[in-house]
C-alpha cells in the first residue's frame, strides 16, 4: 500500500501509540468442504476450502497482545502486532493504534507510508525480526471501517497491504550483511488503498520494486512497474458505507506450482474484484532491463492510514499448510 519514501506514490510508515490486538494462531485438523464455513467463520467464506488447515486469526484486540516497545521490540510468546519499525528500527511517536470499547484497533498517523501497524517488527540481532511473515499459498481477509469524510489524500489514506519480508529484513545489512547499494528484486499487494478511484471504490494493485537503491531509476527509491485491478465497479456497490458497516478486504494469493504460475485474486465483501492475476504470466509485460518479479517472497502484514483512522475490527490468514512461514 503504501508509500515507500520516494518509491512512485508510496511513502515509508511508522508506528503506533498504545493498544493493540489478541491474536490466536490454531493448527487445525484438514478440515472437510461441510466445515469450511463453520471453520472460517463470518469472516474469508470466500477463501479455498483447502486453505483452512492453518490459520492465524485476530477476532479481537487488547493492550495484552501487542508490543508496545517502539524502538527495539521484544520477543514475547504468542502471536502479536507490532509498531511499524521496518526503515531504521524505531517508529514514529506520533502515530497512533488504539482500541475502542468493541475492542477494534484503530490505526493512523502522520508519517510513512500509511501502514503503523504490522505483522512483524526489525530488532537489531539475529534472525532480525518478532512475529509472523506468511509464505505460500495464503487467503487474507480482514474487516475494516473508516469515514471516508475525513480522508485526505494529500496526507495519506486507509491501507491494508504486505510487502517482501526478503526486503523489508533490513538490520541484517547493519551486520556486515547485504550493502545498502546492492540490488533489490521485491512485491508489493496493495490489497486496499482508498484514494484515487472516486468513492466508494478504492485502488488494489500489485507493485513489483527492483534496481539499487537511488541509483537505477531517476528520482526514485527503487524502479518499479504497477498492475492495477479494473472492474471494481461491479463488485462494489454505489451505496456502500464504509463509516457505519464492517467491510471485509480479501486476497487469495496461490502459490505457483510447475505447471501454472503464482495467481493473485482480490475481494470485497466476498465478491471477486476482477480477474485473477498470473504473475510472470502472460498478462506481464516486462519493461526494459526489469526482472522477472519474485513469486516465491513472504510477506509482512501492514495496516494504516495517514488521515482518517483505520477501523479493524477482524485479521485472518488461511493457509493450506504454515511450512513457509517464519515465525519468531
Amino acid at each position: 500500500m503504501a508509500q515507500l519514501s520516494g518509491f512512485g506514490g508510496h511513502s515509508w510508515m511508522s508506528a503506533v501509540n498504545r493498544h493493540v490486538l489478541c491474536l490466536t494462531v490454531a493448527g487445525f485438523a484438514t478440515i472437510g468442504a461441510n466445515a469450511h464455513a463453520a471453520s472460517v467463520g463470518a469472516a474469508g467464506r470466500f477463501c479455498p476450502r483447502n486453505f483452512t488447515a492453518n490459520t492465524y486469526s485476530v477476532t479481537r484486540f487488547s493492550a495484552d497482545n501487542v508490543d508496545l516497545q517502539r524502538r527495539h521490540p521484544t520477543y514475547q510468546s504468542g502471536t502479536r502486532m507490532y509498531f511499524f519499525n521496518w526503515i531504521n528500527g524505531i517508529s514514529n511517536p506520533n502515530d497512533r493504534i488504539e482500541i475502542a470499547p468493541d475492542q477494534s484497533a484503530h490505526v493512523w498517523g502522520i508519517s510513512g507510508p500509511n501502514g503503523q501497524m504490522s505483522s512483524a517488527a526489525q530488532i537489531p540481532v539475529a534472525p532480525y525480526f518478532v512475529g509472523k511473515v506468511f509464505g505460500g499459498s495464503m487467503c487474507v481477509s480482514v474487516l475494516i471501517q473508516f469515514d471516508p469524510a475525513l480522508v485526505d489524500t494529500t496526507k495519506g489514506f486507509p491501507a491494508v497491504w504486505a510487502m517482501s519480508f526478503e526486503h523489508l529484513n533490513q538490520a541484517r545489512r547493519k551486520s556486515g550483511g547485504e550493502p545498502k547499494d546492492s540490488y533489490e528484486n521485491f512485491m508489493e499487494y496493495d490489497f486496499f488503498e482508498f484514494y484515487k478511484n472516486p468513492p466508494p471504490q478504492y485502488l488494489g494493485s500489485i507493485i513489483h520494486w527492483y534496481g539499487r537503491y537511488r541509483q537505477d531509476c531517476r528520482n526514485r527509491v527503487f524502479c518499479s512497474r504497477a498492475f492495477s485491478f479494473q472492474n471494481f465497479g461491479r463488485a462494489i456497490p454505489s451505496g456502500t458505507d464504509w463509516n457505519t458497516q464492517w467491510h471485509e478486504i480479501g486476497a487469495i494469493i496461490t502459490q505457483k506450482t510447475p505447471k501454472s504460475p503464482q495467481k493473485i485474486e482480490y475481494f470485497f465483501d466476498g465478491k471477486r474484484l476482477a480477474d485473477p492475476f498470473y504473475m510472470n504470466g502472460g498478462a506481464m509485460s516486462f519493461l526494459p532491463m526489469e526482472p522477472t518479479a519474485p513469486d516465491d517472497h513472504r510477506m509482512v502484514l501492514l495496516f494504516g492510514s495517514n488521515s482518517a483512522p483505520l477501523r479493524i475490527k477482524a485479521v485472518n490468514v488461511f493457509q493450506p499448510t504454515d511450512s513457509q512461514n517464519l515465525e519468531n
